[in-house]
Protein backbone atom coordinates (compact mmCIF):
# COMPACT_ATOMS: atom_id res chain seq x y z
CA UNK A 1 0.00 0.00 0.00
CA UNK A 2 1.61 3.65 -0.71
CA UNK A 3 1.95 5.96 1.57
CA UNK A 4 -0.23 8.89 1.34
CA UNK A 5 2.38 12.11 1.68
CA UNK A 6 4.76 9.73 -0.70
CA UNK A 7 4.43 12.18 -3.47
CA UNK A 8 3.58 14.96 -1.85
CA UNK A 9 4.71 18.20 -3.47
CA UNK A 10 4.24 21.99 -3.50
CA UNK A 11 3.46 23.71 -6.53
CA UNK A 12 3.56 27.63 -6.99
CA UNK A 13 3.08 29.32 -10.56
CA UNK A 14 2.71 33.22 -10.46
CA UNK A 15 3.02 35.90 -13.21
CA UNK A 16 5.39 38.38 -13.61
CA UNK A 17 5.34 41.78 -15.34
CA UNK A 18 8.85 41.26 -17.29
CA UNK A 19 10.86 38.97 -19.84
CA UNK A 20 12.19 35.60 -19.21
CA UNK A 21 15.24 36.93 -19.28
CA UNK A 22 15.22 38.67 -16.43
CA UNK A 23 13.38 36.11 -14.08
CA UNK A 24 16.09 34.20 -15.18
CA UNK A 25 18.74 36.71 -14.19
CA UNK A 26 16.94 37.15 -10.89
CA UNK A 27 17.45 32.63 -10.16
CA UNK A 28 20.69 32.46 -11.84
CA UNK A 29 23.11 34.82 -10.61
CA UNK A 30 24.39 36.40 -7.42
CA UNK A 31 23.62 39.90 -8.09
CA UNK A 32 19.87 38.72 -9.48
CA UNK A 33 19.34 36.50 -6.30
CA UNK A 34 20.79 38.90 -3.55
CA UNK A 35 18.34 41.97 -4.94
CA UNK A 36 15.22 40.13 -3.81
CA UNK A 37 16.24 37.28 -1.80
CA UNK A 38 19.08 36.13 0.01
CA UNK A 39 20.96 38.82 1.50
CA UNK A 40 24.84 36.48 0.55
CA UNK A 41 24.98 33.31 -1.94
CA UNK A 42 27.46 31.46 -3.95
CA UNK A 43 25.66 30.38 -7.29
CA UNK A 44 27.76 28.67 -10.09
CA UNK A 45 25.95 28.25 -12.96
CA UNK A 46 26.48 25.28 -14.07
CA UNK A 47 25.12 21.61 -14.09
CA UNK A 48 26.69 20.02 -10.49
CA UNK A 49 27.36 24.20 -9.42
CA UNK A 50 26.93 25.66 -6.31
CA UNK A 51 23.10 27.14 -5.56
CA UNK A 52 24.09 28.21 -1.49
CA UNK A 53 21.91 30.75 -0.31
CA UNK A 54 22.60 31.80 2.84
CA UNK A 55 20.10 33.95 5.53
CA UNK A 56 21.66 33.30 8.88
CA UNK A 57 24.94 35.45 8.61
CA UNK A 58 25.61 35.67 11.98
CA UNK A 59 25.56 31.48 12.22
CA UNK A 60 28.56 29.45 11.99
CA UNK A 61 29.45 27.89 8.53
CA UNK A 62 27.00 24.75 7.88
CA UNK A 63 24.49 26.49 9.46
CA UNK A 64 23.52 29.97 7.55
CA UNK A 65 20.89 28.55 5.12
CA UNK A 66 20.77 26.99 1.64
CA UNK A 67 24.32 25.59 2.16
CA UNK A 68 25.52 22.10 -0.20
CA UNK A 69 22.46 22.70 -2.61
CA UNK A 70 23.80 22.03 -6.20
CA UNK A 71 22.56 22.71 -9.60
CA UNK A 72 21.18 19.75 -11.16
CA UNK A 73 19.14 21.05 -14.81
CA UNK A 74 20.02 24.16 -16.30
CA UNK A 75 18.27 25.12 -19.51
CA UNK A 76 18.37 29.06 -20.05
CA UNK A 77 15.45 31.24 -19.30
CA UNK A 78 13.14 28.07 -19.41
CA UNK A 79 14.22 25.84 -16.29
CA UNK A 80 16.84 25.87 -13.36
CA UNK A 81 16.31 23.19 -11.11
CA UNK A 82 18.44 22.56 -7.93
CA UNK A 83 18.95 20.16 -4.94
CA UNK A 84 17.39 22.02 -1.83
CA UNK A 85 17.62 20.89 2.43
CA UNK A 86 15.54 22.36 5.30
CA UNK A 87 16.11 25.49 7.62
CA UNK A 88 18.96 24.77 9.99
CA UNK A 89 16.60 24.63 12.76
CA UNK A 90 15.21 21.56 11.38
CA UNK A 91 18.31 18.94 11.61
CA UNK A 92 16.62 15.87 11.15
CA UNK A 93 15.67 16.78 7.70
CA UNK A 94 17.92 18.85 6.96
CA UNK A 95 20.56 16.00 6.05
CA UNK A 96 18.21 14.97 3.34
CA UNK A 97 18.11 17.20 0.10
CA UNK A 98 14.81 17.48 -1.88
CA UNK A 99 14.62 19.22 -5.35
CA UNK A 100 12.95 22.62 -6.24
CA UNK A 101 12.40 22.86 -10.28
CA UNK A 102 11.53 25.83 -11.12
CA UNK A 103 10.43 26.63 -14.90
CA UNK A 104 10.06 29.90 -16.72
CA UNK A 105 7.29 30.67 -19.88
CA UNK A 106 7.12 33.62 -21.74
CA UNK A 107 3.26 34.60 -21.76
CA UNK A 108 3.59 38.19 -24.12
CA UNK A 109 6.60 40.31 -24.37
CA UNK A 110 5.84 42.10 -21.20
CA UNK A 111 4.66 38.85 -18.86
CA UNK A 112 6.21 35.65 -18.07
CA UNK A 113 5.37 32.85 -15.81
CA UNK A 114 7.26 31.11 -13.35
CA UNK A 115 6.22 27.95 -12.16
CA UNK A 116 8.00 25.93 -8.81
CA UNK A 117 7.73 22.36 -7.62
CA UNK A 118 9.18 21.27 -4.48
CA UNK A 119 9.27 17.38 -4.31
CA UNK A 120 11.41 14.91 -2.15
CA UNK A 121 9.82 15.11 1.01
CA UNK A 122 10.22 12.02 3.55
CA UNK A 123 7.68 10.68 5.40
CA UNK A 124 7.08 11.62 9.43
CA UNK A 125 6.55 14.19 11.72
CA UNK A 126 9.90 15.63 11.07
CA UNK A 127 8.92 15.66 7.60
CA UNK A 128 5.26 17.18 7.86
CA UNK A 129 6.95 20.67 9.71
CA UNK A 130 9.32 20.89 6.74
CA UNK A 131 7.01 20.37 4.64
CA UNK A 132 4.72 23.13 6.21
CA UNK A 133 7.39 25.44 6.87
CA UNK A 134 8.46 25.36 2.63
CA UNK A 135 4.30 25.30 1.49
CA UNK A 136 4.46 29.03 3.53
CA UNK A 137 7.86 30.07 2.80
CA UNK A 138 7.92 29.20 -1.38
CA UNK A 139 4.93 31.41 -1.44
CA UNK A 140 6.16 34.14 0.26
CA UNK A 141 9.58 33.96 -2.09
CA UNK A 142 7.81 33.29 -4.93
CA UNK A 143 5.38 36.63 -3.97
CA UNK A 144 8.97 38.61 -3.63
CA UNK A 145 10.02 37.79 -6.87
CA UNK A 146 6.53 39.11 -8.40
CA UNK A 147 6.91 42.15 -6.48
CA UNK A 148 10.27 42.78 -7.87
CA UNK A 149 8.89 43.51 -11.14
CA UNK A 150 5.99 45.07 -9.77
CA UNK A 151 5.77 49.09 -11.22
Amino acid sequence: MAHPDYDREIRITRTAQTTPDKIWASWTTESGVRSWWAPNCRIEPKVGGAYELYFLMDNPPGTQGGEGNTILALEPESRLAFSWNAPPAQQETRIQHTVVDLRITGLSPTATEVELLHRGFGVGLAWDETYTYFQAAWTTVMDRLIAQFAG
